[in-house]
């Protein structure tokens, strides 16, 4: 073997382990909160977080945000029990409604593509003079020390803190209709 070759495979043994010792100092766990004043009260904004259906006006998983989204619902359409599946070229899951407290919050559970990633969620609802904050709460865990997993956890965070951040302003403007 030519030196530049023994070299170049040393630089590459060693980038890859600086890699794999900063991916064990990323979190097994995260949580994310957003939150928006919506000029409604309570029960206005409640039908759009307790229909499953409705998500797909203002949520991450629709047809705006992914044209090859496809989205299923089981026969409870509402409340506790509810679920939306979705499949695209993107990724997979399933948001289960597992908490509905009428006009105040949901909570939910989220498997993304089945790869044992749950995300725990929860959206408040909390008066506000004559409007209502919305706050929006996803938090995972995990027992993995795979490195791939935790670049794979990190990323799925900064998605939907994005995501949850453009659902709120697409639920402030519906809501406002």
């Amino acid at each position: 073997m030519s030196s530049t070759i023994i070299i170049l495979l040393i630089i590459i043994g060693f980038v890859t382990l600086v890699l794999f010792i900063i991916t064990l100092f990323l979190p097994s766990a995260w949580t994310i909160e957003e939150q928006t004043i919506i000029a409604a009260n309570p029960a206005a904004v409640f039908p759009y977080i307790n229909e499953s259906r409705r998500w797909r006006s203002w949520s991450m998983w629709s047809k705006k945000q992914d044209a090859t989204i496809e989205l299923t619902y089981n026969d409870i359409e509402k409340g506790l029990g509810a679920i939306q599946q979705w499949t695209s070229l993107q990724a997979s899951g399933t948001l289960t409604i597992v908490q509905s407290n009428d006009d105040e919050s949901i909570q939910y559970h989220l498997d993304i593509d089945k790869q044992n990633f749950i995300v725990y969620g929860q959206i408040l609802l909390a008066p506000v003079d004559q409007a209502t904050n919305v706050i929006w709460t996803s938090r995972s865990e995990f027992n993995s020390f795979n490195p791939l997993r935790r670049l794979q956890s990190a990323a799925l965070r900064r998605m939907l803190s994005y995501q949850m951040k453009a659902g709120l302003l697409q639920l402030s403007e519906l809501v406002k209709r």
